[in-house]
């Protein structure tokens, strides 16, 4: 029996190994930056899963970049999900935040993810909903360790006044966040779509 026991605990410490060793290859695919793939983890790790299978089927790379270096314009975006010309998908996390806590990165990150799952441009609704995204995710992460809430690191303070918008009145603050943001002036309020 103690043999029979024994074969077991091996055979589930070798079956979470492989386990383990699958998700930090498939984390490694899509960034080289040991700290996302740590936030890669976070989300999976608080049930987005799903979110993190689809940046790796996709093959999103994920990487901190100057993001003012890219185009003035950018100078106060956080992160930015883009395409190349050969249609490469991207997120790029501007370079302030590598100090950031994993849990704060992971909530951005979730924000940005659903950009990615968009087929016709973007709106005032998909915004919405990529805050949407980071702030239930950030009220998640924190339920858990609420101690996160405490750090003074600017990525953290914006998802803490994600989470207290959408704590308060939900959708209808954080669109409202959203349309009155002049970096989202010239988006239209939502995209048609095909009619597929």
């Amino acid at each position: 029996m103690q043999k029979v026991m024994f074969s077991l605990v091996v055979l589930a410490v070798v079956v979470l190994t492989s386990l383990s060793n699958a998700a930090q290859a498939a984390y490694e695919s899509i960034t080289s930056d040991y700290k996302i793939q740590k936030a890669l983890m976070v989300l999976d790790a608080h049930g987005e899963g799903a979110t993190v299978r689809t940046l790796v089927r996709k093959n999103i790379q994920i990487k901190f970049t100057d993001l003012a270096m890219m185009s003035p314009a950018y100078m106060r975006y956080n992160a930015l999900a883009a395409k190349d010309r050969r249609n490469n998908q991207y997120i790029f996390i501007d370079n302030k935040h590598k100090s950031a806590p994993v849990e704060a990165l992971a909530a951005l990150l979730a924000h940005e993810a659903t950009h990615q799952n968009v087929v016709y441009g973007a709106s005032i609704d998909e915004e919405t909903q990529a805050h949407c995204n980071e702030a239930k995710f950030w009220i998640k992460v924190t339920a858990s360790n609420p101690a996160l809430k405490n750090n003074p690191h600017p990525l953290v303070v914006r998802e803490n006044t994600l989470a207290e918008r959408y704590g308060d009145k939900g959708r209808d603050a954080i669109q409202t966040m959203v349309a009155s943001n002049s970096s989202y002036a010239n988006l239209p309020q939502r995209v048609p779509s095909s009619g597929r």
